[in-house]
């Protein structure tokens, strides 16, 4: 039976399928004002299902690189092109069959990475850990079990975001005073200069998947460049 989170990604493979659909028939039609803006936000969801796909695998980013690397070799063993390598073409053809003996090495060497990161990823007696603790923690938080979710995000700056309700019906994210302005900025935050910390309010009347959404769209996707996602701490507090 498929998770929330999972249903979500499908939902977004849809829709990103559909754009690319609307993408390549303007195209054809030569209507490139509407290719350029279907194709944008084609971009735009690839992005979001990227956050979401942090949250379920912390190792995402690597494992993308990695199958990048081997797409690239492959590639490379079907159509071998010495210009791509800059080498002579005299010398490149005494040497091909050893070019592409050790391309077959860096592949079977990248996919031990590849399996081994996707193993880390998905034990198969625990397969989504921190999203379990993470959807069960919102639905408390939500049914007023506990007070606030604590994401210590780069916790040796002292740096968390809390994540609470907000006059019942919103979800205030607020932060601990921090000088991390630019990924805040371009989360939606705003600097509460007079208290020293940022805060974001939506709603109203999310969801717990709801709210999963806007913690990988606001805080892990921005946060990324300072810290893995599996690095990053999740604390319950409950009320006093």
């Amino acid at each position: 039976m498929k998770t929330r989170l999972e249903k979500l990604l499908d939902h977004y493979e849809e829709v990103t399928k559909a754009l690319s659909e609307l993408v390549d028939q303007a195209v054809a039609e030569g209507d490139f004002e509407f290719a350029h803006f279907f194709q944008r936000n084609q971009h735009k969801m690839d992005e979001e299902m990227g956050n979401l796909l942090r949250i379920r695998h912390p190792h995402y980013d690597e494992i993308r690189f990695l199958e990048r690397n081997i797409y690239m070799i492959e590639r490379f063993l079907a159509n071998p092109n010495h210009q791509e390598f800059e080498i002579p073409e005299h010398l490149w053809q005494q040497n091909l069959e050893e070019i592409k003996r050790k391309q077959r090495e860096e592949k079977a060497f990248l996919q031990a990475q590849l399996a081994e990161l996707k193993a880390q990823t998905l034990p198969i007696a625990d397969p989504e850990p921190e999203i379990y603790f993470l959807e069960n923690a919102l639905y408390d938080l939500l049914e007023g079990e506990i007070d606030r979710l604590r994401i210590w995000v780069i916790p040796e700056e002292q740096f968390f975001v809390d994540v609470c309700l907000h006059h019942s019906q919103n979800v205030r994210f607020q932060t601990s005073k921090t000088t991390f302005k630019w990924p805040l900025l371009y989360s939606g935050f705003r600097e509460k200069s007079e208290k020293g910390y940022w805060e974001l309010v939506v709603g109203p009347n999310l969801s717990a998947l709801e709210i999963k959404y806007e913690i990988a769209h606001r805080i892990y996707g921005p946060f990324l460049f300072y810290r893995k996602m599996d690095e990053m701490r999740i604390e319950i507090i409950k009320p006093a």
